[in-house]
């Protein structure tokens, strides 16, 4: 398991103290015996080269168009010729109501689960 803290300093100087601060080595000493290795610093421009990444904008989109595609035919196939009566501002707020919570709680974590590798993450 890998545990990352981030601190950051007003100045510096301020960094420095603290680097070579008695706090800090004592701090190091106590988590030691649960630690292997030497601790890692890394600087704010350095951080994107251990944090996570989500997938890319075009691979995002696939996946949200995936998800919504099939909600989104069955109420234009089922629903709402049934809704032909009714204002445009209303079906689209039925449609928009029933798509987006299945979208997002339903098959978007769906795909996220079954395509995690291919969305650029691992399962």
């Amino acid at each position: 398991m890998t545990v990352r803290v981030g601190v950051t300093f007003a100045s510096a100087k301020d960094l420095l103290r603290w680097e070579r601060s008695a706090a800090r080595h004592h701090l190091l000493a106590d988590v030691d015996e649960l630690t292997e290795g030497q601790p890692r610093t890394f600087s704010v421009d350095e951080l994107g080269c251990w944090a996570p990444r989500g997938p890319s904008k075009l691979r995002m989109t696939l996946l949200i168009w995936i998800a919504l595609f099939p909600i989104a035919l069955l109420m234009n196939y089922l629903v709402m010729p049934a809704l032909g009566h009714w204002p445009v501002v209303a079906r689209t707020l039925l449609l928009t109501g029933v798509l987006v919570p299945t979208v997002v709680l339903v098959t978007l974590p769906l795909l996220n689960r079954l395509l995690a590798r291919w969305a650029g993450r691992t399962p």
